[in-house]
């Protein structure tokens, strides 16, 4: 008994590391489910469907990519297995978890844009709006800055999505209000501003009273930069409309344009 008691150890310690090993098998677990809703995220990815289960017909891609892994990795498949044999136990894949997860995701890429930001100082705004799914009018927030690595010297211009923002006036007042703020408390000032960047449309654009007039009221260094690529845009859809054939052409251009933006940069 005396030399059980040494190889083992007594209760306390055989239930530490019991302890221990739960939470490294936890660890485990979540670290794996992390790393795939980072993957799909950064692939611009949906994670989930209103409602899915591990053995729905067509899971979203979250638990589809968990089921995939499992078939090469232990951790994973004895996870899921678990999960399947004792229902309502604990499995960190119900959509109130995977939402803290993703949440606790964004703040943390959100401090890292912020962190680079705030070395930056200066940063230019791309806005722009649309309708989603439930007809709420929103507003997409990117912010343009310019970020240098002091390790190896190198200067990158980057563009960063930061949110989306509801509407509840589209005119040009509603705008002035609204950007600002939002901008304040993502934890930007606005007096570093240096460029807007809009489409064409009178209310943004305006020289009188658009957005871009109203907000270098406040701050006159803020720059507006047409968005070319929207003119052009529009240029090509008016010249193609009398014809046809055109509208079929640049029709085509832009499906095959949506679907290579959806794959990785080969």
């Amino acid at each position: 008994m005396d030399r059980l008691l040494k190889l083992q150890g007594g209760i306390d310690e055989v239930l530490e590391r019991q302890i221990q090993d739960e939470k490294q098998r936890w660890r485990e677990i979540l670290k794996r489910t992390i790393d795939v809703a980072k993957n799909l995220a950064s692939q611009n990815l949906a994670l989930r469907d209103h409602v899915e289960t591990l053995d729905s017909d067509s899971p979203r891609n979250l638990l589809a990519t968990l089921k995939l892994v499992s078939f090469y990795n232990t951790v994973i498949s004895r996870h899921l297995r678990n999960v399947r044999e004792n229902a309502g136990s604990v499995s960190y894949l119900l959509h109130d978890i995977r939402n803290e997860i993703f949440s606790l995701l964004t703040n943390a890429a959100r401090d890292t844009i912020m962190n680079e930001t705030n070395e930056a100082k200066y940063f230019g705004i791309l806005l722009d709006s649309t309708h989603n799914i439930s007809h709420t009018e929103q507003l997409a927030e990117v912010i343009r800055y310019v970020h240098f690595d002091l390790e190896t010297g190198n200067a990158t211009v980057k563009e960063t999505f930061i949110k989306c923002v509801e509407l509840d006036k589209k005119n040009a007042a509603g705008y002035e209000e609204i950007i600002p703020r939002s901008l304040e408390v993502d934890g930007f000032n606005f007096r570093d501003c240096r460029a807007q960047i809009y489409d064409k449309s009178a209310v943004m654009s305006g020289a009188i009273s658009g957005v871009q007039t109203r907000l270098r009221e406040t701050n006159l260094k803020a720059v507006f930069i047409n968005y070319d690529n929207h003119t052009l845009n529009l240029a090509g859809t008016h010249a193609s409309s009398p014809d046809p054939t055109l509208v079929t052409f640049f029709g085509t251009i832009y499906e095959v344009y949506v679907s290579l933006s959806a794959f990785t940069t080969r």
